[in-house]
């Protein structure tokens, strides 16, 4: 009787066990379509070099980041101000040894791809101005175009042809606050929502973009991007939003 109960228990945490992989991979596969619908359509831009549009999916704002993928990811690093701090100083010294650069980097690419799940425009954007080459990026979003925020804008200025620069706070719409900020806005009968992206230099030492996590609030210096100009990364460009 003994051993057919240790039996039965075996037997049933193999079948949780299967059941548990089984939605693992799923779910996996489901955020790997995700991630390369949006980097199959970022290379066809990059490479044409064009205004060619980026198509966003509209179920990609709904995707959240689980803290197993934060835990497991160089985006712990927003969880702790104080080694932002001591990375940027030794950045400020150009003391960074090969190991913390690589780290940057990598905290990042990790902004790009998991960040990007949950702010495709940002994501896209990030990562032209990282690895692209200079040449403008149009992106197709009807959330920007038809959100609440582009709105009131609007209707605050009927008439004017051009509006801007628009300043917002990032947690008045974090969507767009993280992808555009003193952003222009063409007021005719399709808005078009344009800026010119570029982050602070070197020796910019006051821009930062707030992040906030589990009731933690960082603050990332903007100049800290600058590490992939050792690799001919950082170029400006325009971005453009159309629906």
């Amino acid at each position: 009787m003994k051993k057919l109960t240790i039996f039965i228990a075996i037997l049933i945490f193999l079948i949780i066990f299967a059941c548990a992989y089984i939605i693992m991979k799923i779910h996996n596969a489901e955020d790997n379509h995700q991630t390369e619908y949006i980097e199959d359509n970022y290379e066809d831009t990059y490479i044409r070099n064009t205004n060619e549009n980026i198509e966003i999916m509209p179920d990609i704002p709904e995707y959240t980041i689980d803290a197993f993928q934060i835990l497991n990811s160089n985006l712990t690093l927003l969880l702790d101000q104080n080694k932002i701090n001591d990375l940027t100083d030794k950045f400020d010294k150009n003391t960074l040894t090969d190991k913390e650069k690589k780290y940057i980097k990598d905290f990042y690419n990790d902004l790009i791809n998991y960040g990007g799940m949950v702010f495709p425009e940002a994501g896209l954007i990030l990562k032209q101005y990282i690895y692209g080459n200079g040449g403008e990026l149009t992106i197709k979003s009807n959330y920007f175009i038809e959100s609440q925020m582009i709105k009131n804008i609007l209707d605050k200025n009927k008439g004017k042809e051009i509006i801007g620069p628009v300043m917002i706070r990032t947690n008045e719409d974090p969507r767009i606050g993280y992808a555009i900020n003193g952003f222009y806005i063409k007021n005719t009968e399709t808005p078009e929502i344009y800026q010119y992206i570029e982050f602070a230099d070197r020796n910019n030492k006051e821009a930062t973009t707030p992040f906030e996590f589990s009731g933690r609030r960082t603050l990332l210096p903007h100049r800290l991007i600058r590490v992939f100009e050792e690799d001919n990364g950082c170029k400006g460009f325009t971005i453009r939003i159309t629906n």
